[in-house]
Parts: structure tokens; C-alpha cells; sequence
């Protein structure tokens, strides 16, 4: 014999479509809570990207006046350099030239000695004579 299938009672029914609501709005409000908090997370991280992308935006500038400043410093100190190589040869050439002079006036005086001493030769003979 196929078993009776028996039918609940109007009340039964009731019962359990008032449970069944009752854990669809449950389950709606778990929901609800999971939404607002996932749309907290994501305004969270999109505050978050805002801001990161604000901070990189100021660290390419400051990375851009720091090589704008940078290239100026080079080039005022290529300058410089310049300047001092310039003032370098300037003054090696005057030490040259100093020396050359240096040079020549040893010369003329070795030339006055040898003079004088032909001289003082001389006037010894003269007086010796």
C-alpha cells in the first residue's frame, strides 16, 4: 500500500510560510548589512585611491622641482668650474711666464757677475801693475 500523504492543516501552513517570511527578511536584512558595509569598504577605498593618487600627484611635483633645481645647480656649478679651469690656465700661464722672467733675469745677472768680475779683474791688474 502507497503511504497517505497528509496534507497540514491550514494553521501549519501558515506557520511555516510566517517562518519562511521570517528568515527571507532575515536574510534580506543580512543583506542590507552586507551591502551597506561593502559599500562603506569601497567609499573607504576609494577615499583611500583619492588620496594615494593626490600623494603620488605631489611626490611627481616635488620629484620634478627637485630635477628642475637639480639641473639648474648643475649648470651653475659647470659654470663655476668653467670659470675656475679658465682662472687655472690663466694662472699657470702667469707662472710660466713668471719663471721665463725669472729665467732671464738670473741669466742677466750671472751676466752682471761674470761683468763685474772681469771688472774688479781688471782694476786688480791695473793696480798691481
Amino acid at each position: 500500500m502507497a503511504p497517505l500523504l497528509t496534507s497540514d492543516s491550514p494553521q501549519q501552513q501558515a506557520e511555516l510560510a510566517r517562518r519562511a517570511q521570517t528568515q527571507e527578511e532575515k536574510l534580506a536584512a543580512a543583506l542590507r548589512v552586507e551591502l551597506h558595509n561593502t559599500s562603506c569598504q569601497i567609499q573607504s577605498l576609494q577615499a583611500e585611491t583619492e588620496s594615494l593618487r593626490a600623494l603620488k600627484r605631489g611626490l611627481e611635483n616635488t620629484l620634478h622641482d627637485a630635477k628642475h633645481w637639480h639641473d639648474i645647480e648643475l649648470q651653475n656649478l659647470g659654470a663655476v668650474v668653467s670659470r675656475l679651469e679658465a682662472e687655472l690656465r690663466e694662472m699657470r700661464a702667469e707662472a710660466e711666464q713668471q719663471l721665463q722672467a725669472r729665467e732671464h733675469l738670473l741669466s742677466h745677472k750671472c751676466q752682471l757677475q761674470r761683468d763685474v768680475a772681469s771688472y774688479h779683474a781688471l782694476l786688480d791688474r791695473e793696480e798691481s801693475s
